[in-house]
């Protein structure tokens, strides 16, 4: 009898401890975008490039943010704790677009975020560089854009989203409902300025690039990197982009795999191996390993 007692008061230990490890660990979850959402991602975005103080940095990010958020079709946020801290959104073809909620709630922030912009000089030259780079960047897609299956347009996380692999989960998210649709070819923007560590670790190539020929931006080099693949991961990419320099088109192509050691558009790295904010892209270390 004793020793059933002693096997007893163990096992309501064990499972106390098991409750209270439940309780203290922390809560990820996931779910698609909302209209309510929207200002919470123009914070990370504002948080993570334009918060340097300058006027109309809130205005930048929300361009920018409603910008590329207009052409998605699927999304996944990220929640720890009931705190948002990333998100990854694709633009995959044959899909419909974000509900109308949603558009909605983009259309009036670029439109206020426009009108106070509009009534100073420096506001409207701040539109007037925007309004040049998102044309540059439209040319420099539109192959890639026509030819492939899916793009990841917006991919970013939060410093606080380390060590819980949310960068990693976002992305197979993204694979995994590729996967579901049949398709087989995706692709993403980044630039000089980010990290594209996650990208090469993935199995993806850079296959375009470009050297702006936006006056506010000089020196950065725009990329387009590409992933043809399968379930079994037994097609390697061979797509190659047009090559674009100085904004003067092109057919030089590139080879992919030079210089794997440039930063595209992200936050600071995700030590788990995720991604981190990428502009316009889904907006490693020098290896290149199958994505599945």
């Amino acid at each position: 009898m004793e020793q059933k007692a002693m096997a007893e008061a163990s096992a309501r230990m064990s499972e106390q401890m098991s409750r209270q490890s439940r309780r203290l660990r922390p809560r990820v979850t996931f779910r698609s975008l909302r209209s309510g959402d929207i200002d919470a991602v123009i914070d990370i975005d504002h948080d993570t490039w334009y918060a340097d103080g300058t006027p109309f940095s809130r205005d930048k990010a929300v361009l920018e943010t409603t910008g590329l958020l207009r052409r998605v079709t699927w999304s996944s946020l990220a929640f720890l704790d009931g705190r948002f801290l990333g998100m990854i959104t694709a633009a995959v073809k044959g899909e419909p677009p974000l509900d109308d909620d949603i558009l909605a709630a983009l259309d009036a922030r670029e439109q206020d975020a426009r009108g106070r912009l509009g009534r100073s000089p420096e506001g409207r030259r701040i539109l007037s560089d925007y309004d040049a780079d998102f044309a540059e960047n439209e040319r420099f897609e539109a192959q890639a854009r026509r030819e492939l299956d899916a793009e990841a347009v917006l991919f970013f996380l939060r410093p606080q989203a380390r060590g819980h692999q949310l960068g990693k989960r976002l992305f197979d998210a993204f694979i995994a409902h590729l996967d579901d649709a049949g398709l087989k070819t995706y692709w993403l923007f980044t630039d000089s300025s980010c990290s594209v560590g996650f990208y090469d670790h993935r199995g993806m190539r850079r296959t375009a690039s470009l050297t702006t020929a936006v006056d506010y931006m000089p020196g950065l080099t725009k990329y387009i990197y590409t992933r043809l693949w399968t379930r079994m991961c037994s097609v390697m990419p061979t797509w190659r982009g047009r090559s674009v320099t100085d904004g003067q088109e092109g057919r030089r192509e590139q080879d992919g795999r030079k210089d794997r050691q440039e930063r595209p558009r992200g936050a600071a790295d995700d030590n788990d191996g995720g991604a981190e904010r990428e502009r316009h892209g889904a907006r490693a270390k020098n290896r290149r390993s199958s994505p599945c």
